[in-house]
């Protein structure tokens, strides 16, 4: 490391044990630490996806393998990139169908454990088999910011506000959304007048189910044991002074052994950074990217498949990050590099 940081360990035993306090990572964004990609990852492969219906890709917010298919959603330049489509296609990247298109509204994907996955809109959720049809459909009584599904669970995050305050809450019901219950509520001041509601994120890992809710504790990373709520990890960035500057909305996630914090301090001249501790090593760095004129000319260095500077995110259904190189602009194929984790703590 190239700074010193300040990692404070609140344990009482192994920092991969549930039952444990809480863990305070403190550290400065001004620290930058370097990393190749083959440190992190145990392996990385790439699938080209082939244009749909003569149109190229232009954003992938998500990527499931769900059996012998890969699902997509996918949206337009003109779009803005907010996915409207859930695309599938096969194994080696070739478009199969258009499983689900939205003429108003996002839509978004998770897996389920039994290798089906869910569609959700508004407040319309979607059961899918493997192969892209539908189990059944339902609404739940809130609209959700995120959904996940696990242990015969449907788990989704939501919120509810007025002119002072914005409430979060984690719920979970049967999955066709039944006997709704709250498992966690957060109040919140709506501050000088701005209501961001969505500031939560879920995802399972390992077979647990980890998730952030709220601005305040955007940072904290919580799991769930028997429908209790236990705090994990929070990190604390030291060196912001405006703290409204410091974009506390970006998720902390799991993935692997690994904990994750993407952030925008914009009280250093909107410096986009990534905090990673290591669960398994007890080991944090700080990863700052900088921006050249075209592409990243820091960050964490692709050493494998030699694309250069890369900025991963986790979004997959296999304990995996996701990347994206550019293609040559003539190019009707859209890589999507799969970074497997390095070997996975025993929670």
């Amino acid at each position: 490391m190239k700074n010193k940081v300040i990692i404070l360990f609140l344990v009482l035993s192994s920092l991969a044990t549930f039952g444990q306090k809480e863990i305070l990572v403190s550290f400065k964004t001004s620290q930058n630490d370097t990393m190749n990609l083959s440190e992190l990852a145990d392996s990385v492969y790439r699938i080209s996806f082939e244009a749909y219906n003569g149109r190229k890709l232009f954003r992938i917010p998500t990527v499931l393998k769900i059996g012998d298919y890969y699902y997509l959603t996918e949206g337009s330049e003109e779009e803005k990139g907010f996915p409207t489509r859930v695309l599938q296609y096969s194994k080696e990247g070739k478009f199969l169908k258009t499983i689900e298109q939205k003429q108003r509204g996002q839509v978004y994907i998770t897996p389920s454990e039994d290798q089906t996955f869910y569609s959700f809109s508004r407040d319309s959720v979607k059961h899918y088999s493997q192969t892209g049809e539908i189990i059944q459909s339902f609404s739940i009584n809130k609209r959700p910011h995120q959904i996940c599904v696990l242990n015969n669970k449907l788990w989704y995050t939501c919120s509810d506000f007025n002119s002072t305050e914005i409430i979060y809450y984690l719920y979970s019901s049967d999955t066709s959304g039944r006997n709704p219950k709250i498992i966690k509520k957060i109040t919140e001041p709506v501050t000088d007048g701005l209501m961001i509601a969505k500031k939560s994120r879920m995802n399972v890992c390992n077979g647990k189910l980890f998730f952030t809710l709220g601005q305040t504790d955007s940072d904290r990373l919580f799991t769930i044991k028997n429908d209790n709520v236990i705090p994990l990890i929070k990190f604390e960035a030291t060196d912001v002074s405006n703290k409204q500057m410091y974009s506390k909305s970006t998720p902390v996630l799991r993935a692997g052994q690994y904990v994750f914090k993407w952030y925008f301090n914009m009280d250093r001249e909107l410096q986009r950074g990534l905090a990673i501790f290591d669960l398994k090593k007890n080991k944090f760095s700080n990863i700052k990217y900088i921006e050249g004129s075209e592409e990243l000319i820091g960050g964490i260095y692709d050493d494998v498949f030699n694309t250069g500077y890369i900025d991963p995110y986790p979004n997959t259904n296999d304990n995996s990050l996701v990347f994206y190189a550019k293609n040559d602009s003539s190019s009707q194929y859209f890589d999507i590099y799969f970074i497997r984790l390095n070997s996975t703590t025993n929670d």
